[in-house]
């Protein structure tokens, strides 16, 4: 069980999408089946994908982007390279 699982599971049980007892059995599954965790809420439908990008997002303080319903700006494209954006891990979605 790794970091980020044992701190996704308590992020997801104090937002109510899960049970402490219920999460530890799905993180047990998800190690036998050596799949990861998030994936595992996923496929068992414990949670949307929706429902855990949410709660981190909460938890850490940012709002949850829908890339789906984004249209950036041509100006913040035009702003940084595909190599910095891979490098950083970024979309640049407006200019403020």
């Amino acid at each position: 069980m790794g970091r980020f699982d044992k701190k996704l599971l308590s992020i997801l049980a104090r937002r109510n999408l899960i049970t402490e007892d219920k999460g530890q059995t799905m993180l047990t599954e998800a190690e036998r089946s050596n799949v990861p965790f998030t994936q595992h809420l996923v496929d068992k439908e414990v949670c949307s994908e929706i429902d855990i990008i949410t709660a981190i997002s909460r938890e850490v303080n940012y709002h949850p982007i829908n890339l789906d319903r984004v249209k950036p700006n041509p100006m913040a494209l035009d702003r940084l390279t595909m190599e910095q954006c891979k490098t950083y891990g970024v979309l640049p979605i407006a200019v403020l």
